[in-house]
């Protein structure tokens, strides 16, 4: 039997939130390290492009873990596939057509590569949303001071009062 109501959060994005329901947040929740996760050997040609640029981009915002890994394999496969889909579109058309006794088109028929590109793009949407990449799941986290905070701390290393004491 499936859960009621809407899935749970996790913390972090519970606290990135001001935890809006003022609810008990759960202290013994997993929390894998913050660190780059690596690219696989495995990607297609087009997926290994979207991940070489969509890393650097989620490092930057703070949200990626180690055990994201296979959330963005799927992420960057999908939008390969979606990629390929929408290209084939452009090049031949949405649809073909049906040929009559007559050889005439009878109908227009679309091509499979249109079902291909909607359930693509559809998947694309929620995995984004996952990451924080949609404009709507952004308004819903506050952003990490990692990079603040670390360009202070290099700044304060380097200021020699600091060292003396």
């Amino acid at each position: 039997m499936g859960r009621r109501g809407p899935r749970p959060e996790p913390t972090q994005i519970k606290i990135a939130r001001g935890n809006p329901g003022k609810r008990k947040l759960n202290t013994k929740e997993p929390k894998p390290s913050n660190a780059r996760p690596r690219r696989p050997l495995a990607l297609s040609k087009l997926a290994d492009a979207c991940w070489k640029s969509l890393i650097p981009k989620l490092d930057k915002l703070g949200v990626l873990t180690q055990t994201d890994s296979d959330m963005l394999v799927l992420y960057c496969e999908t939008w390969g596939r979606w990629r390929e889909a929408r290209d084939w579109i452009k090049k031949h058309g949405a649809k073909y057509p049906v040929m009559g006794e007559d050889g005439r088109p009878k109908f227009w028929k679309p091509w499979p590569e249109i079902q291909i590109e909607i359930a693509s793009r559809f998947t694309l949407i929620r995995l984004a949303s996952e990451f924080g990449m949609t404009p709507s799941s952004r308004t819903q986290i506050v952003g990490s001071e990692k990079e603040d905070r670390d360009e202070l701390l290099a700044f304060l290393d380097q200021n020699p009062a600091r060292k003396r004491a």
